[in-house]
């Protein structure tokens, strides 16, 4: 089991304050949508394809969202988003990372991450898509999808794509070279 608290992501990122409140209460808007605070189980599965490996349970640790943050992230496509960068960030610091910040369009990727303890110049790609509802877009094909654009850019480096789908918290990863 692994958990992944999404209540302050500052420990896991170096991105402003800001940015990472935005993620966090997205993600608590779109938990809030499906699950009981102050958590949530689900499931995280590495690998790819055909190969992902046996579901590893995870427990999501969120805040309910007051009114102000409801009615604040009442778009659901854009709040899935960004609450998909904070279950990101929170499996990046759970796979060795620290996230750095975003990245320019055209680099094939959303945030720039560092393994803890490396250089700060070799960087890591870290692409996320979100997904709201379990009868919308399959997980695995997202990741597919999200893992080739990594690859792409103009920003040759390995990393990392993440999925997250809220309605039944199933994340999806798959690393690449």
């Amino acid at each position: 089991m692994i958990v992944l608290d999404l209540r302050d992501l500052s420990a896991f990122s170096s991105a402003t304050r800001a940015l990472l409140t935005t993620c966090s209460e997205a993600a608590s808007v779109m938990l809030w949508k499906f699950h009981t605070p102050p958590q949530g189980h689900g499931s995280w599965q590495h690998g790819g394809g055909a190969s992902l490996e046996d579901p590893i349970e995870v427990v999501v640790l969120w805040d309910a969202p007051p009114t102000e943050v409801l009615q604040s992230h009442g778009n659901e496509k854009d709040a899935t988003e960004y609450g998909a960068y904070a279950v990101a960030i929170a499996l990046a610091d759970h796979l060795g990372f620290k996230v750095l910040g975003r990245t320019h369009q055209g680099s094939g990727t959303d945030w720039l991450m560092i393994r803890k303890g490396e250089p700060a110049n070799d960087y890591y790609k870290l692409e996320v898509s979100g997904i709201s509802r379990i009868n919308t877009q399959k997980p695995e094909a997202r990741l597919a999808e999200k893992t080739t654009q990594g690859r792409r850019g103009d920003w040759k480096r390995p990393g990392l794509a993440v999925v997250a789908r809220f309605e039944d918290l199933r994340v999806l990863s798959e690393g690449w070279a």
